[in-house]
């Protein structure tokens, strides 16, 4: 498996630290990933798989996550917490699309068939509490392993 990161000049992330980040929480996988910060990308994030080129996609909505701090008047420090947090929901998605292969794309996984409004639905299915779960157990602990790990980078360099 390979990461590949587009656009992260859009954020303040260092790519081969946030590499890092990215395999201590992703599922063993034969195929390459790519993470995307897309200014085009109108919500917080989104995976995909690509079956044409057999990748997994996680794009991150650079805009919508940069609103989100500037409405709460959060310090740009803070961006961390915004893009590590929506990208662990996403490869959550990933690792789940792993385990369950196609049937992770199944309504009886990807709905909540016992409510009728369609984006409820959607909101409160087990593909999602699931991937909201991990995402909030895992957030502090992904940040601290970035921070740990920009601090070995920063003293690296000369």
């Amino acid at each position: 498996m390979n990461i590949f990161i587009k656009y992260i000049e859009r954020t303040s992330f260092v790519e081969s630290v946030l590499k890092r980040v990215i395999k201590k929480y992703i599922c063993k996988t034969k195929n390459d990933v790519f993470v995307i910060f897309d200014k085009r990308c109108s919500i917080f994030g989104c995976y995909g798989f690509n079956n044409k080129k057999q990748v997994h996609e996680i794009r991150l909505g650079v805009n919508k996550n940069k609103k989100l701090l500037s409405k709460k008047d959060l310090p740009p420090s803070d961006e961390k917490y915004v893009f590590i947090s929506t990208l662990l929901h996403e490869i959550k998605h990933l690792n789940q699309r792993e385990e369950m292969g196609k049937d992770f794309w199944n309504k009886d996984f990807g709905l909540n068939k016992n409510i009728k409004n369609m984006e409820l639905a959607e909101r409160y299915s087990k593909c999602e509490s699931e991937a909201r779960e991990f995402e909030e157990k895992n957030v502090l602990k992904a940040v601290e392993f970035y921070d740990s790990l920009m601090k070995n980078f920063k003293k690296r360099k000369p």
